[in-house]
């Protein structure tokens, strides 16, 4: 540490002093230089929220499709092309078993046919679909998030679509 020496009178100086305790001298201290403080680039607060959006963005579009109906979750998120189907013969001539709505693979592999509960479409099943489509696998159930009663067709037993169409209604399929 380097000492102060008085610039009148050559005495030495305290830290600290105002004035030379020898000749009375005022003593002026150079100010401390404050260390600046590193600024960060405005560029680098974008990109932290770009990157925030762009993990936000997805998390946001799945959470606020929760309560989406099925058709509208398997044609967002799902894989396959998934098409509404209210001409298709089949759909059209189920009289009082006709589906509340029926959702078919864009290459009709897979069907999905919906119904007011689990009852109805049961009855759908018994009653009209396994006389008159044609498919090679069935299944029925609920769709948890509606309750509304479900029937999935597909031309294969272990079709992907079945897969897809099991795994957005929560289903086991076997």
């Amino acid at each position: 540490m380097s000492k102060l020496i008085c610039a009148e009178c050559n005495s030495r100086i305290r830290t600290g002093a105002n004035f030379c305790s020898s000749c009375g001298n005022a003593i002026e201290w150079a100010s401390k230089t404050k260390t600046s403080s590193s600024k960060v680039s405005p560029f680098v607060y974008t990109a932290y929220l770009l990157i925030i959006a762009l993990v936000a963005a997805p998390i946001y579009g799945i959470y606020s499709q929760r309560d989406a109906d099925l058709f509208t979750k398997l044609r967002n998120q799902g894989v396959l092309s998934w098409t509404e189907d209210s001409v298709s013969e089949g759909v059209v001539s189920a009289g009082q078993y006709a589906p509340e709505q029926a959702i078919t693979t864009a290459t009709g592999s897979c069907s999905l046919w919906l119904y007011e509960d689990e009852v109805s479409a049961n009855a759908a099943l018994d009653n009209y679909i396994n006389d008159n489509i044609e498919f090679s696998a069935a299944w029925t159930g609920e769709e948890k998030a509606t309750g509304q009663g479900a029937v999935l067709l597909t031309l294969e037993a272990n079709s992907f679509c079945s897969e897809e169409a099991g795994n957005f209604l929560h289903w086991e399929l076997e």
